[in-house]
């Protein structure tokens, strides 16, 4: 115990280096005869190994570890111990530490007994001195020329050339040529990384160098080299074997120089090992160049160098250069498309119908709806604009000093705006032939825009489409509508107060029709009827001389129309309400009066009471300046309406000052006869009221009409229209422009705003979007022409 802890514990100085001796043969123990190195017994042969291996660890330790003398493993004295000599006195050496660049032999080898190195049976073991480690298959130069010394059984010694006297596999280690280590250059170079490796030296003529072993250590586990099964790692083999000398672990400290200096494990006198300590270090043996022969294992590919010769020509593709390239090109292309087309395309694939299809919907968002905005700079959400002066923002009823206060506006004063399909947050100019009035000209969106702060639309003799005249319709169709309250705009008229010819449009429509797409508009427009009878029929059934198809969503659509989307709802005490899409002008078409300075205000209905007959609800609020309307309609419509007169500064020859025109609609859902509307002229001079009386039931085949309820959008446009009266076009100047100052929408002040196209007790964006080719195709002319049904209703079909 006194020796084992001296040996781990001594700190005496390395001596000088001496030269590495001739290799020798040491016999079996059994067998061995006195040659002069030693006498003929156990002790006597480990006394020559020890005298042998301290030399070569002194070598070792001093002539390759000069600049990093803190890994040097021993001492002299602890040398010593580690041989079994348990002298503290040092070796004495003749030779001097330069005796370290002398000529070495090239390979020395020693015996030991069976007791002190594994793979005894009996048979010396060869030991390498000068690659420090027990002979091994490794001993080539490139392709290695054998340079192993033997010794037999009965200790005659073989030289290079008597490798076919050898012993058996059981008794000495095979040598095998083994190609030379890709890594020899790393190996040969002694480091702290490395501490084993020596540099060899070459053979004549050559620049490569035999690639060492190494000595490496690892933790001994729980009965290593003792009890197999119960080690973690691989139990140890001869170095005959084909990886031995990376698991192998030489265990005898007594004979081995590869015992480890700081935690030898001890021999008894009997020669069995005793088991090391837990957390000893054990030396094993290491000699990369065996690798070579063996399969690459699992990690090797990942740092294997491509041999000499199969590396590829500088310039040329490969697959996986190409798919370098790909890669290369690919990635930003989909983050292209991630983050820069995609919106793009979402943009125009889906928002682009939202401002005919999905619309804005400011019934469940107050504030705005999502439709962006190219030409202004205000968003969907800004539904007043900043320009509105605060004098505007309030209005006054002079019909009953209700306060109302504003819900939007616009003031156009920015300059260049354009409205093209999702150019505006609340406007769209069409791009369409609005054949049901006969138009002579053709509307494109390029017609419509602002200037000196106004709307602009201007009307020209330009061929388009196949017509001579293109002008501009503007429209806030499912992008802004609202329900009852004051509508109000500032407009200046072409022309002049004495020539006529001019079709000025100012028109609120409900939602469920799009002006201009005849597909939508067939059946709805101008329905405003909530019953269930011969009225909701085509033509009437042959009453009142009308000639509208069927009401598609009337007041008798079976319930399951609704599930199947034919009908938008809401559901009534025993069917489907009736929905439509009534008209009210806030300034049209002197129709077929011959007069010239004066506008239509009224509001256009069906079904139509036989003969268009009025006999109650309407009156004229200001004498001189509105009078009743003698033109009652025409075989689609019934109009209420009277005429009022427009002041001469109002025509651009006159001076083209703008002039207010509005409505106040003043729902009663409880009795809708005495719902009304309030034609004004200048914002506070009524000048026609109507009411829902105008339009009464008339007998068991005709209902109440009704002053909607709908949610209602705005039309502005100027048109050359034959509908009601022919058109003297040369009696009128060209190109033509209707200015509007503003637009601007009241509503009760202490009640919530009721703005939006799709409101909960009268939606319609589920339903557009379900039929949304008959609100985009304008040429499409019918319903079943769009590709869809009509519903069936309690009247007609049964439910």
């Amino acid at each position: 115990m006194q020796t084992q802890q001296q040996r781990r514990t001594s700190n005496i100085p390395r001596p000088a280096p001496i030269p590495i001796p001739e290799p020798i043969s040491v016999g079996n123990p059994d067998s061995m005869t006195s040659s002069g190195e030693g006498p003929s017994s156990t002790s006597t042969t480990n006394s020559a190994l020890a005298g042998v291996s301290a030399e070569l660890i002194q070598h070792i330790s001093t002539g390759l570890h000069s600049h990093s003398s803190s890994i040097s493993p021993t001492s002299p004295k602890e040398t010593n111990n580690l041989l079994g000599d348990g002298s503290d006195t040092p070796r004495s050496h003749s030779s001097p530490r330069g005796a370290s660049t002398l000529p070495r032999p090239r390979s020395a080898v020693e015996t030991t007994s069976s007791s002190t190195l594994p793979g005894g049976n009996g048979f010396g073991i060869q030991y390498d001195a000068i690659n420090n480690r027990p002979h091994s298959s490794a001993d080539a130069w490139g392709v290695r020329p054998p340079s192993v010394y033997s010794a037999s059984n009965d200790g005659t010694h073989l030289g290079p050339n008597s490798r076919s006297q050898s012993p058996s596999a059981d008794s000495m280690l095979r040598v095998s040529s083994v190609p030379r280590s890709r890594s020899s250059n790393f190996i040969n170079t002694p480091s702290p990384l490395n501490p084993n490796a020596l540099p060899l030296p070459r053979r004549p003529g050559s620049t490569m160098s035999r690639p060492p072993s190494m000595v490496l250590y690892r933790l001994a586990g729980i009965g290593d080299d003792f009890n197999p099964q119960m080690s973690s790692l691989s139990p140890p083999v001869t170095t005959n074997s084909r990886r031995a000398s990376r698991f192998s672990t030489l265990s005898s400290a007594n004979s081995s120089v590869f015992g480890d200096s700081k935690y030898p494990v001890p021999a008894g006198e009997d020669g069995m090992l005793t088991p090391p300590p837990s957390g000893a270090f054990l030396a094993y043996e290491y000699d990369p160049s065996l690798d070579l022969e063996l399969p690459d294992d699992a990690e090797d590919v990942l740092h294997n160098p491509d041999p000499p010769g199969k590396k590829d020509p500088v310039g040329s593709f490969t697959f996986r250069g190409l798919c370098n390239i790909l890669m290369v090109v690919l990635i930003p292309l989909i983050l292209i498309t991630l983050f820069v087309l995609y919106p793009v395309i979402s943009y125009f694939d889906s928002n682009a119908r939202s401002s005919f299809v999905a619309g804005t919907d400011h019934g469940t968002n107050p504030q705005g709806g999502n439709s962006p905005t190219v030409s202004t700079t205000r968003g969907p959400d800004d539904l007043i604009d900043p320009d509105t002066p605060d004098s505007a923002k309030t209005w006054s009823s002079s019909v009953n000093g209700d306060a109302y206060k504003l819900v939007f506006s616009d003031e156009f004063k920015l300059e260049g705006r354009t409205f093209g399909t999702d150019q505006d947050p609340f406007w769209e100019a069409v791009d369409l032939h609005d054949a049901k009035n006969r138009d002579l000209n053709y509307y494109q969106p390029e017609q419509v825009t602002t200037q000196g702060g106004h709307l602009v639309i201007t009307l020209e003799e330009r061929t388009t489409n196949g017509l001579q005249y293109v002008s501009g319709m503007l429209q806030s169709w499912n992008k802004f509508c609202f329900t009852g309250g004051y509508v109000e705009v500032g407009v200046s008229l072409p022309g002049s107060g004495t020539v006529g010819g001019f079709n000025t449009q100012a028109y609120t429509m409900g939602n469920l029709a799009r002006s201009g797409y005849p597909a939508s508009e067939e059946g709805i427009y101008p329905y405003s009827y909530n019953a269930c009878d011969d009225a909701i029929l085509a033509q009437q059934n042959g009453a009142a001389g009308s000639t509208l198809p069927a009401q598609r969503l009337s007041g008798c659509t079976c319930p399951i129309e609704r599930t199947r989307g034919n009908h938008p709802g809401p559901t009534g005490a025993q069917y489907l309400t009736g929905r439509g899409s009534p008209h009210i002008d806030i300034l049209g078409h002197a129709f077929d009066t011959g007069e010239a300075g004066v506008v239509s205000q009224g509001f256009r209905v069906a079904p139509m009471t036989p003969g268009l007959v009025v006999n109650d609800g309407q009156s004229i609020q200001s004498a001189g300046d509105s009078k009743l309307n003698t033109y009652l309609g025409n075989d689609k419509a019934q109009i209420v309406s009277a005429l009022t007169n427009i002041p001469a500064g109002s025509y651009s020859s006159g001076g083209a000052q703008f002039t207010s025109f509005g409505y106040e609609h003043v729902p009663n859902a409880d009795d809708q006869s005495q719902a009304a509307l309030h034609f004004m002229r200048g914002g506070t001079s009524e000048m026609y009221r109507v009411t829902g009386a105008s339009v009464p039931a008339d007998g068991a085949a005709l209902e109440q009409r009704l002053i909607s309820n709908e949610p209602m959008y705005i039309v502005l446009g100027l048109a050359l229209s034959q509908v009601f009266a022919a058109v003297d076009t040369s009696q009128l100047t060209f190109p033509a422009k209707l200015m509007v100052d503003y637009v601007r929408v009241y509503q009760r002040d202490g009640q919530d705003s009721k703005i939006g196209c799709n409101p909960t007790d009268f939606p319609t964006k589920d339903y557009i979007e379900k039929h949304s080719r008959a609100y985009s195709d304008s040429s499409l002319t019918t319903w079943a022409d769009a590709g869809y049904d009509t519903p069936t209703n309690a009247w007609v079909d049964g439910c």
